[in-house]
């Protein structure tokens, strides 16, 4: 609670936490659950925005409960400002977090392909990973680390993922020759971590901002000279010559399949009937009614739905 309270700031300064973490022990609840009560406590400005911001909890716990993980965690940026706050800061480190948020998305709208859009479902696989991460040393396994945390180490065998133009350079750096040439530098680092096998690993396609593009090889793959390399996939042509090309983006309206009164059938919540459908950004959402009145908000294009009665 302490960390996203007033991030971004909402007029919520540390006193004003101290007072409410001492509200919420004095009787025994959880912070959480006092923020309401210890607003009207508090009063005043202060009280206001605490009251504001347990609003905004409230809403998206019911948003939650009954929405896709992509659609929940869209809310979310959009709800606590965050986004809108990293917009407004126009430094390449927003950029970075805009564009992770970006990525997570990508995640998000996978699981719900995939699985079906539960919340505590997708927490607990993001556990599972985190579990994964935190392996004991010297445990079988591979270890993942950034080129910058490379420095120094050297291992028997290296795969280097990710060499595509706009990722490996990153497309920040591709207007300046500086910027290129420090990539550069970092990608020789991340090589000659190799002490017996190098493996440099491009996509041919890949989902970015929850797109579909084609991926176009690195450019520093194209410097190395070709005696010094052994190709699984691809050839040598193909990095020369691969050229980007991103699917066109379709209105959310053209995607739109299901209307209002059509029964579906879902994978894991059986049969229900769509009771309103609607647009969130560029993606296509519904409301659907399953049996006994659970009601969930489900990303069109993703949910695994079948249509049993149109």
């Amino acid at each position: 609670l302490a960390r996203i309270i007033n991030e971004p700031r909402r007029g919520i300064g540390e006193r004003t936490v101290s007072r409410l973490l001492a509200y919420a022990e004095d009787r025994g609840m959880a912070p959480v659950a006092s923020l309401a009560a210890a607003a009207k406590d508090i009063g005043g400005r202060t009280g206001t925005c605490l009251g504001e911001f347990a609003h905004m909890l409230a809403d998206l716990d019911g948003i939650a409960s009954e929405s896709a993980v992509t659609i929940t965690l869209q809310e979310i940026m959009h709800k606590t400002g965050y986004v809108a706050a990293l917009n407004a800061e126009e430094s390449i480190e927003a950029q970075s977090r805009l564009e992770n948020l970006q990525e997570l998305l990508t995640v998000t709208e996978e699981f719900d392909r995939r699985v079906g859009g539960d919340l505590g479902l997708f927490l607990e696989e993001v556990s599972l990973v985190a579990d994964v991460d935190s392996m004991a040393a010297g445990a079988e396994g591979a270890t993942l680390i950034t080129l910058h945390s490379a420095k120094g180490l050297e291992f028997p065998a290296v795969f280097m993922v990710g060499m595509e133009e706009g990722l490996f350079p990153h497309s920040r750096s591709l207007d300046s020759e500086e910027e290129l040439n420090e990539e550069r530098r970092l990608c020789y680092v991340g090589m000659t971590r190799a002490r017996e096998e190098l493996s440099l690993v491009w996509a041919r396609t890949r989902h970015i901002f929850g797109r579909l593009e084609a991926c176009r090889p690195s450019r520093f793959l194209r410097e190395i000279s070709e005696k010094y390399l052994d190709y699984l996939n691809g050839s040598p042509s193909q990095i020369k010559m691969w050229a980007p090309i991103s699917q066109p983006p379709k209105s959310a309206a053209a995607k739109v399949k299901y209307v209002v009164g059509m029964v579906v059938e879902h994978s894991k919540w059986g049969q229900g009937r769509v009771i309103e459908t609607s647009v969130l950004g560029d993606q296509p959402v519904i409301l659907v009614e399953f049996s006994g009145g659970d009601r969930r908000r489900l990303m069109a294009d993703f949910a695994p739905l079948t249509v049993v009665e149109g």
